[in-house]
């Protein structure tokens, strides 16, 4: 006898059947198609999109069989009046349930459904295995899941991506541009951002056990590099109010996270599968209300999780330990398909009227320390008999610096995605303080000298205002002030340097002063960057960020390499 249970369909080609009905395969349930039980009823039933009109089915079928819709028979055939054709009416575009149930009388033989489906002399759907549910006893609702709402919207199609990520490592996301940067022998910069929206991706760490490690590996070897829906788990929220089968109103906290109106979105209410997907049509942030484009397939209560959804793809090897028979550990990288776009900004970032740029004065974790480099832009010759000889066209110096910063809440987070927005990778430049202590003063500032006295520290032998990364300073006082000037000239006066400025200063007691510190023009020097999310977005982030100072000039002066 054979054992029923719920499997996936099976499909077969036959040339002559798929002639007549525009391409159809046969569908089988029995685990060997040529080996039908006796006197056995076979079942197979999913989910349909149809449109309203009315269709023509045809049919192909060993022994007998009908096709269903909602648990209504449209169409019947048996193996003496192959093909057989029914007319049936759809009144309203909508998502119904479809079942093809087929029956066998001798033992060990053959036995299929195949059908065609027609509206207005097109044909909308040829017998395929995809997305069938199979058994020998009729199935219910309940086995085929959520009914889908009724949409065009191809995103609604998609696998959900079911398994959560071990937090333990947090997440990291990745948003890369691209910048083309061309770059003189003299040291001078044209750029261009390439990319009008930049790259996005998520890697995670999942350890599973049990069925829900086989969850894991089902689903990326079953969808592979195929579209599939990322739940966004650093931005989930439970939703406050209970709404009820059939509800388009959702209430919750959807302010700077990730949802935006045309947005996927995914509700879990408690366990991994019972979930739907939606899409949003309305959202007001000030009320903390979202409206649905599709009513609830099901009574969805107060607290269930809620997840902003984007489209993504497995593009890369799946890596991973099999720790014992049941526990894995695997490391998931997911490429986003979609556009991510959010509105530039600068924060309150502080303006150097001087030359027009932010200044980035967004505080340092100093949890470690900064990697920093310096360089010039030199051409060596070398006949390699002789002295090596050495030229330094543009005669600048440049560095980099690799700092690092901790993000503390939704509302920082956001504001610091909309600061890599308005940097657009390497494209832009700003004043970046390097946090450093470079001047120590000697005496008050005092509006009358017009300069700064600081300890000699050789900033007029060995600079002499010469190197543009060395001219921009900022004077930051303890009680949070910030004075950005530009250091025109100096001059040594016994064990003191004088550096008079672009511009005087207050009156200051030296006491005063936190720090006065060199703040080059500076621009990102990666395209990518690394977020690591420790926690969802309401806790804490890590990211490193790595500039380069330099002086900016778009126009060089073609110079000899002599």
């Amino acid at each position: 006898m054979a054992l029923s249970g719920l499997r996936p369909a099976r499909e077969q080609y036959n040339q002559a059947i798929a002639d007549a009905l525009g391409g159809a395969y046969q569908l089988y349930v029995q685990d060997v198609f040529g080996q039908a039980a006796a006197n056995q009823t076979y079942y197979m039933a999913k989910w349909m999109k149809l449109k309203a009109g009315t269709y023509t089915a045809v049919m192909y079928v060993d022994d007998s069989g009908t096709l269903s819709i909602d648990h209504a028979v449209v169409a019947s055939a048996a193996i003496g009046t192959n093909p057989n054709s029914g007319e049936f009416t759809i009144s309203a575009d909508g998502v119904y349930r479809f079942d093809c149930i087929y029956s066998n009388v001798p033992a060990d033989t053959p036995a299929y459904m195949a059908y065609q489906l027609i509206l207005d002399g097109q044909t909308v759907e040829v017998s395929r295995a995809n997305d069938f549910i199979a058994d020998i006893v009729p199935i219910p609702d309940k086995a085929l899941g959520p009914k889908p709402p009724y949409s065009d919207d191809v995103r609604l199609t998609y696998p959900v991506f079911l398994p959560l990520p071990n937090w333990k490592d947090g997440v990291t996301e990745r948003i890369e541009w691209q910048t083309d940067v061309m770059i003189s022998e003299s040291g001078a910069e044209q750029r261009r951002p390439i990319r009008l929206h930049p790259r996005r991706s998520f890697e995670a760490t999942f350890l599973r056990w049990e069925e829900k490690r086989t969850l894991l590996d089902t689903t990326i070897a079953g969808v592979g590099q195929s579209p599939l829906l990322l739940p966004l788990w650093h931005d989930m929220t439970a939703t406050e109010n209970d709404a009820p089968a059939g509800s388009v109103d959702i209430y919750g906290q959807f302010r700077v996270k990730d949802f935006n109106v045309g947005d996927v979105v995914m509700f879990n209410r408690g366990t991994t599968w019972d979930y739907e997907t939606n899409i949003i049509a309305g959202l007001d942030l000030d009320a903390g209300h979202m409206t649905l484009t599709f009513g609830l397939q099901s009574d969805t209560p107060r607290g269930t999780r809620l997840y902003p959804v984007r489209v993504a793809q497995i593009r890369e090897a799946m890596n991973g330990q099999q720790m014992t028979d049941s526990v894995s550990q695997t490391q998931v990288r997911f490429f986003c398909t979609e556009n991510y776009d959010l509105t530039p900004s600068w924060s309150d970032f502080p303006v150097y009227t001087r030359t027009g740029l932010h200044i980035f004065v967004m505080p340092e974790d100093w949890g470690s320390s900064n990697e920093i480099t310096s360089d010039r832009l030199t051409y060596n010759f070398d006949n390699q008999s002789g002295p090596v000889y050495i030229v330094d066209p543009g005669n600048q110096n440049y560095g980099t610096v690799k700092k690092s910063y901790t993000i503390h809440g939704r509302t920082a987070d956001r504001q610091f995605r909309q600061i890599l927005f308005a940097l657009r990778g390497r494209t832009k430049t700003f004043h970046l303080p390097l946090d450093t202590n470079d001047f120590i003063l000697s005496r008050d500032i005092n509006p009358a000298d017009g300069a700064l006295v600081v300890r000699r520290c050789g900033y007029t032998q060995y600079i002499g205002g010469t190197q543009e990364t060395k001219r921009d300073i900022m004077v930051e006082l303890y009680d949070g002030t910030r004075i950005p000037t530009t250091i025109i000239s100096s001059r040594i006066v016994g064990e003191e340097e004088w550096l008079f400025l672009s511009q005087s200063i207050p009156a200051t007691s030296r006491n005063d002063v936190r720090r006065i510190g060199y703040i080059p023009v500076a621009r990102l020097d990666v395209d990518g960057i690394e977020i690591k999310r420790l926690t969802d977005s309401a806790g804490v982030s890590q990211v490193s960020l790595t500039f380069k100072f330099f002086d900016d000039r778009r126009i060089a002066t073609p110079l000899p390499l002599s």
